[in-house]
């Protein structure tokens, strides 16, 4: 069967893409409520289902169906250890919210499977620009839909980010013994505290929205801008450990944040994000590859 394009400039798909990205770009932050989730999730499927169905109009059985089973799994709790290695391992981070009443956003599967049924050719001028254009923003949709927002936040400059990833066959309960008879002291937590970037110019500085913003009461009120800041982001995590101090052959590392995600029942990953070092410009490749060996013999 013949892939039919023309499909992206339907009006259902259209409207439903102007949806998607009205509501993600602004209306959530807006009026974040359960109508602008759950208008994301019917928008949302009903493009990415016409999309597929168009590039692969003979596998729309295939297609609906992977389709159903990928959204369920986002929508679970079965997407939660993918989500949190990636967030461990990638510059950018994703999130989504459990809520199950979001599969309802299905019933608009059937309705994308009618769409790509349709013989629909628009008789408008140059549909061999706005095609490929149109789905260029579907795909940007995708991308962007929902990203999550965070603040800048300031790195010390003797922290290094070595994000190292490390399988093992022990259990949790295992590893945490293993540092315990080495007499390496543990700490779990789950609250982060990052401290907010400096201004990128001398004469800016930090200020708090005191009162409504709609109405003339609102008030800003300046806070001192220091090495000590006292804007902090406080950020709640899955749950990680901090080693205050560990000793690696002779060399001293304080603050080692390390993470311990399932892959089965006897498979763990363990992830080191980060810790605090000498310099961050002296911490070359060949330092991190004797640091990587050594803990990948520490939890194997």
């Amino acid at each position: 069967m013949k892939r039919q394009y023309n499909l992206l400039l339907h009006p259902a798909f259209l409207i439903s893409l102007f949806l998607l990205l009205l509501n993600d770009i602004s209306l959530k932050y807006e009026f974040h409520n359960a109508f602008t989730g759950k208008l994301s999730d019917f928008c949302g499927l009903l493009v990415f289902g016409v999309f597929w169905l168009v590039i692969f109009p003979n596998k729309k059985k295939t297609v609906l169906i992977s389709i159903t089973i990928l959204f369920i799994w986002w929508k679970s709790s079965l997407s939660t250890t993918f989500i949190a290695t990636w967030n461990e391992i990638m510059p950018f981070r994703i999130a989504r919210v459990i809520d199950y009443w979001d599969l309802t956003a299905l019933i608009v599967l059937p309705l994308a499977f009618n769409i790509a049924m349709q013989n629909f050719d628009p008789a408008i001028k140059y549909k061999r620009f706005f095609t490929p254009l149109i789905g260029c923003v579907a795909v940007f949709s995708f991308c962007f839909t929902s990203p999550p927002r965070y603040a800048a936040y300031y790195y010390p400059p003797n922290e290094i980010r070595f994000y190292g990833s490390f399988k093992t066959h022990k259990t949790e309960q295992q590893i945490l013994e293993k540092l315990k008879t080495k007499e390496v002291a543990v700490e779990k937590d789950s609250i982060g505290y990052y401290q907010l970037k400096t201004p990128y110019y001398n004469n800016e500085d930090y200020v708090l929205r005191v009162g409504d913003p709609h109405s003339d009461s609102v008030r800003w009120v300046s806070v001192s801008n220091n090495k000590d800041s006292v804007l902090y982001v406080r950020r709640k995590e899955g749950p990680f450990y901090i080693i205050p101090h560990y000793n690696l052959d002779g060399e001293e590392l304080t603050n080692v944040k390390i993470s311990i995600s399932p892959n089965g029942e006897k498979n763990n990953t363990v992830f080191v994000q980060t810790f605090q070092w000498n310099s961050r410009e002296e911490f070359s490749n060949k330092i991190k590859r004797k640091y990587k060996a050594h803990f990948s013999a520490l939890f194997r």
